[in-house]
C-alpha cells in the first residue's frame, strides 16, 4: 500500500485514524488505530485521568519587596483560585533563592496555604532557607501522602506569621510549582 501526500488537518476527531504496525504479527502489517482507541489505551496504561487534567508546572518569581510585605494578613498568591467547582492539588514546589546583598531577617518560618489549612511542619520554609546568605535550592513535596486538605476555589499562597515580618533583604525567590486542577463533583468530571 502506498501512502500519498495528504493535507494537514488541525482538527482532531475521535473517529479519525492513525497508521501504525501491528505488534501481534512480525511488525510488517500496517494497521489503523482510531483516536478514541488510542485515548482509551493511554488512560488504561499511563494512569492519566483526563477529567482531572494533566499536571501543570509554572514558575513564580517572588521579589524582595514582596517578601518584605509578607505576613499572614498580606500573603503572596502563587497560583490564583481555579474557579467554582475546582480545587488545586499541589504536588511539589522547587524553590531557588538568589542571594542579594542584604540578607532577610525573618524570625519565623514561612508556609504554604491553600485556604483549607496550613500544611504540616515539612511544608514550612525554615528561616535558615529564607535568611540564608547563599543561593539555596529546596524541594517541598506537598502531595506525598494525600493527607493535606483541598478546598474548592482557593488560591495557593505563601504566608508567614505576622510577628515574623522582615525589614531587611533583597533576595529574589523563584518557585517552580507542579499541580493539577481537580474538578469537585461526585464523579470528579
Amino acid at each position: 500500500m502506498l501512502i500519498g501526500n495528504f493535507g494537514i488537518d488541525s482538527e482532531i476527531d475521535g473517529t479519525e485514524k492513525l497508521l501504525g504496525t501491528n505488534s501481534t504479527t512480525d511488525g510488517s502489517v500496517t494497521a489503523n488505530y482510531s483516536i478514541q482507541n488510542l485515548k482509551a489505551y493511554f488512560q488504561d496504561n499511563l494512569n492519566f485521568e483526563p477529567s482531572q487534567g494533566p499536571l501543570t508546572t509554572t514558575v513564580v518569581t517572588v521579589t524582595a519587596s514582596e517578601m518584605k510585605a509578607l505576613t499572614d494578613e498580606t500573603p503572596i498568591t502563587l497560583i490564583a483560585a481555579p474557579g467554582a467547582g475546582k480545587a488545586l492539588d499541589i504536588h511539589q514546589v522547587i524553590l531557588y533563592r538568589v542571594d542579594g546583598v542584604q540578607d532577610h531577617n525573618f524570625t519565623q518560618y514561612a508556609y504554604f496555604d491553600t485556604g483549607f489549612s496550613t500544611f504540616g511542619d515539612s511544608h514550612r520554609l525554615h528561616i535558615n532557607f529564607i535568611n540564608a546568605s547563599w543561593d539555596p535550592l529546596l524541594k517541598v513535596g506537598l502531595g506525598w501522602d494525600g493527607s493535606h486538605g483541598l478546598k474548592s476555589n482557593e488560591t495557593f499562597q505563601l504566608k508567614t506569621l505576622a510577628s515574623s515580618a522582615t525589614t531587611n533583604g533583597d533576595s529574589t525567590f523563584y518557585m517552580e510549582i507542579t499541580y493539577k486542577t481537580v474538578i469537585v463533583s461526585p464523579t470528579f468530571k
